[in-house]
């Protein structure tokens, strides 16, 4: 078994507790988007919170990756029957009103990102295709996004987050040759989320609304709508990475920091469990938000970690030699 690195799972653990607070803030209120898309903390952690998990998992991918056929078998079955049960989950237990629902991308949407992302870096690896099939799905979905008007879910977060997973892919080979010589880039893009998240907004609609509140009419121009589309799907995202992995080499220089380290590092080695069931424990307590989000968040995290902690004890003595 390959040694686990405790920074990536830091990182995880991190990604996962923002996902949770996210569906939190949105789903916990049980208000409309235009509630909780103004929420300073939502805007916050979907700036780029998903773009930083797509990035880790490129990164880890790339660490344990064999150009072997049965690595791609048992990676794709790894991913392939959580997300299974995960859409089982999503259309009995919370109980969603269609087939539709249950078929729908959106119900945890990553896990199926997940699979192609790794086939593509997996084929990318065996037949030394330099890129070029990674700019081909990039460029495949967002021709679907660009002419299919049901905007495709899955083909958006192509389009969007695979560029991430790249980047992550290629950031082991960046680290090895140049190592705490990025640190520089770390600080010039976190200085660059500083500035920008404040701007940022959810969907082009909402961004123009956004910086018309913040410095009055606007003008609209296709440059200009380009540019702010740009900044919102990836550089806030890229400086969001660079912040993330600025925290993360200070946290682990810092010898105070062992606690935030260790608790971090633990919810990071349970992140699947969390990300599939988490969505079951968000609920609203006694029209009671603080006492709703402090029941809740907690709850979430805790017991799909507990359940990943016995389904690995009983694979483990399943395993176990006789």
């Amino acid at each position: 078994m390959k040694k686990r690195i405790p920074e990536l799972d830091f990182i995880k653990g991190l990604a996962i507790i923002l996902v949770c607070i996210g569906h939190a803030v949105s789903q916990i209120p049980g208000t409309g988007p235009d509630a909780y898309e103004e929420n300073t903390v939502f805007r916050f952690i979907y700036s780029f919170h998903m773009p930083l998990f797509t990035f880790i998992s490129g990164y880890i991918c790339r660490l344990t990756l064999k150009t072997d056929t049965l690595w791609l078998k048992k990676r794709l079955r790894q991913i392939a029957i959580p997300y299974l049960l995960a859409l089982i989950l999503w259309y009995i237990i919370l109980r969603r009103s269609s087939i539709a629902d249950f078929l729908s991308p959106m119900a945890y949407w990553y896990l199926p990102f997940i699979l192609i992302a790794d086939t593509v870096l997996f084929l990318e690896q065996k037949y030394r295709l330099h890129g070029l099939l990674f700019a081909g799905v990039i460029g495949i979905s967002v021709a679907v996004c660009r002419f299919e008007r049901s905007q495709i879910d899955i083909a958006h977060h192509l389009s969007h987050c695979l560029i991430f997973y790249a980047a992550g892919a290629a950031a082991p080979e960046l680290k090895k040759r140049y190592g705490n010589k990025l640190l520089p880039i770390y600080c010039i893009l976190t200085a660059g989320f500083i500035a920008l998240t404040p701007l940022y907004g959810q969907g082009m609609t909402r961004q123009m609304s956004r910086l018309d509140n913040i410095f009055g009419s606007f003008p609209r121009s296709r440059p200009l709508t380009a540019l702010i589309f740009i900044t919102n799907k990836f550089i806030v995202p890229a400086c969001g990475i660079g912040a993330v992995l600025l925290i993360t080499y200070a946290v682990y220089h810092v010898q105070q920091t062992k606690l935030i380290r260790t608790t971090a590092e633990t919810i990071g080695k349970h992140t699947l469990f969390i990300y599939i069931l988490h969505d079951l424990f968000l609920w609203k307590i006694a029209d009671n938000l603080t006492l709703s989000y402090f029941v809740s968040l907690p709850t979430a995290i805790i017991v799909p970690m507990l359940l990943s902690v016995a389904f690995n004890w009983l694979k483990a003595i399943r395993n176990a030699p006789k």
